[in-house]
């Protein structure tokens, strides 16, 4: 089998192949395919933006009080909580979840204003 291309640079790409797509097009469609659709989804999406907020605020002080490494186990905490509510586990889910934000309060400590 001999392959040839369609363009004038004489370029061979994996589209250009019967029955392949163009990995560009492969991984945009997978995207679009992605959605934000359960509550597991949003809560984790919350806690992802709250811890990263939290670092940024910290990590701008002159002697932060925690390193980035504190930050790990939460967010492991959060991606395993969306995982196992996804999969249709929920009371696990929502035992890691307590156990994620027990951590962030016990561990991080971050200071709540009114």
């Amino acid at each position: 089998m001999r392959l040839t291309s369609s363009t004038k640079s004489g370029l061979c790409y994996a589209g250009d192949l019967p029955g392949t797509k163009d990995p560009a097009e492969d991984l945009a469609e997978r995207f679009r395919s992605i959605r934000v659709e359960t509550v597991y989804d949003w809560v984790t999406v919350l806690g992802f933006a709250g811890l990263v907020t939290l670092f940024l605020q910290r990590s701008s002080l002159e002697n932060p009080p925690d390193t980035i490494w504190h930050y790990l186990p939460p967010a492991i905490g959060a991606a395993v909580c969306n995982y196992l509510g996804n999969e249709g586990m929920d009371i696990p889910a929502i035992a890691v979840g307590i156990a994620t934000i027990a951590y962030v309060f016990i561990v991080l400590k971050p200071r709540i204003r009114a």
